[in-house]
């Protein structure tokens, strides 16, 4: 049986009594809710009255019949999925029915199973298109920049300028620090809806870099009009597709052609580091290097490390909900599956937080992600604490010594930390007493209230 809450609302049209009365008993032992209309007019004003995700509706009728009732009824609904019904010998009807728009057709007399295998496969689809399309937007929301620090703000500022440019970007900056993902999101942000190809240098042997890349009509630099091509570790790229790289980007720039792709090129080298590699071809640096943007390690953008934690979470649940988004049946998980539920409310506890923020990650946001991924296999509840993060992350020593340790030497980061450290240390000593904790801390009451609000106790 269907769940009440999520049943299809059919509309069932037939001129025939008998056999709306037969359809709407059929659709209802399933579960779903189910409304008649005798004629194409009397169904048009049902559907004008109230949402429907079905009609059922009889391809031979008086007046409006199933044919012109399927297009006017898709005129008013787009997404409505209309259903004919046909006798054996107006199967061509049915068939015109498809070509107007109609989702499927039944022929006549049918079974009960046969009708409720016809309406699983909708429900199939539907939860189908409906996954894709949380898929895609997930997929909006993954490629949005975090930008909580001053300097990754800064950054930000700098690709939402050059998004909505043509010319070429070059993005530099240290393995693992999200140069690829600050690429796709100018790109996405400046060409929205336009495809993007990326070409990974170190993946393809350098004899073949100008054949992938050129290659007359197959070539990706072909296959991505109006898009944009991200060569990652241009630093590596063969000196030959250098050369047709440049040929490529005058000829674009001399011709005004404004259906070829942008260019985007990422390296692991600084700027000075590139220019002065014996491999680069001078020409294509100074030609990628028209907007350049470098993409800061993770240890300077402390603020972000948090916010990048959670969105790394919320890809990582979501790649679980997407595995296992469906049962046997093809129904989606359930409100009540601990599956889903223990995925969509996970969070960090204030002490993981702190652990993450005190973190060199050397391996920059790659690390991050990694860290992540264990911590959500690890995680039995949806509250992410210390002891669900990799190892390297709960050895660290106490609080004062992680301070002590960072490169990052401001006093304001530094204060913050151990001063959610104390406030922690003061309500463990007074068992959760917060009038206590504060005389410990020497804050007033309202002082400690607002300060364990910031710390998230």
């Amino acid at each position: 049986m269907v769940d009440r809450a999520e049943a299809l609302r059919v509309l069932v049209v037939d001129d025939e009594a008998s056999l709306r009365l037969v359809a709407k008993t059929m659709l209802e032992r399933q579960g779903y809710r189910c409304t008649t209309a005798s004629c194409g007019s009397e169904a048009l004003e049902r559907l004008s009255e109230a949402p429907y995700d079905c009609m059922l509706t009889d391809v031979r009728m008086p007046g409006l019949d199933g044919i012109d009732l399927c297009a006017a009824a898709l005129s008013l609904d787009p997404g409505l999925a209309v259903f004919v019904m046909s006798a054996f010998g107006s199967i061509d009807l049915a068939l015109t029915a498809i070509e107007r728009g109609a989702y499927d057709y039944l022929t006549k007399p049918f079974r009960q199973d046969e009708l409720q295998l016809t309406f699983r496969k909708f429900e199939r689809k539907r939860a189908l298109d409906r996954e894709n399309a949380a898929l895609r937007a997930a997929l909006r929301q993954e490629n949005d920049w975090v930008a909580a620090s001053p300097i990754a703000q800064q950054v930000k500022r700098v690709l939402d300028k050059a998004a909505e440019a043509s010319a070429p970007m070059l993005l530099t900056g240290a393995i693992g620090v999200g140069k690829a993902s600050a690429a796709t999101y100018a790109h996405q942000r400046g060409r929205p809806g336009t495809p993007q190809v990326t070409f990974e240098c170190r993946a393809v042997s350098s004899d073949a870099h100008s054949t992938e890349l050129f290659r007359p009509g197959s070539g990706l630099w072909h296959q991505v009009a109006k898009g944009a091509l991200l060569i990652k570790h241009v630093d590596v790229l063969a000196g030959d597709a250098q050369a047709l790289l440049v040929q490529h980007l005058g000829a674009a720039r001399l011709q005004e052609d404004a259906s070829a792709p942008r260019l985007l090129a990422t390296s692991r080298y600084d700027i000075d580091g590139l220019a002065s590699l014996p491999s680069m071809d001078p020409a294509l640096f100074f030609a990628m290097k028209v907007i350049h943007v470098d993409i800061p390690p993770l240890r300077t953008r402390v603020d972000d490390i948090v916010p990048l934690a959670l969105s790394l979470l919320r890809r990582r649940r979501d790649i679980a909900l997407r595995a296992r988004a469906a049962t046997d049946d093809g129904r989606a998980l359930s409100e009540s599956d601990p599956r889903g539920s223990m995925a969509r409310t996970l969070t960090l506890s204030a002490a993981a937080k702190d652990q993450l923020r005190a973190y060199a990650w050397p391996g920059n946001v790659s690390e991050l992600q990694g860290a992540m991924d264990h911590a959500f296999v690890m995680a039995e509840t949806g509250r992410i604490g210390p002891e669900d993060l990799p190892e390297t992350l709960r050895a660290l020593p106490g609080p004062v010594a992680m301070v002590l340790a960072q490169a990052d030497l401001s006093v304001k980061r530094a204060g913050f930390v151990l001063e959610g450290e104390l406030i922690r240390r003061a309500l463990r000593q007074t068992a959760g007493n917060k009038s206590a904790a504060a005389r410990l801390l020497d804050l007033s009451h309202r002082a400690l209230l607002y300060k364990m609000r910031q710390h998230q106790l």
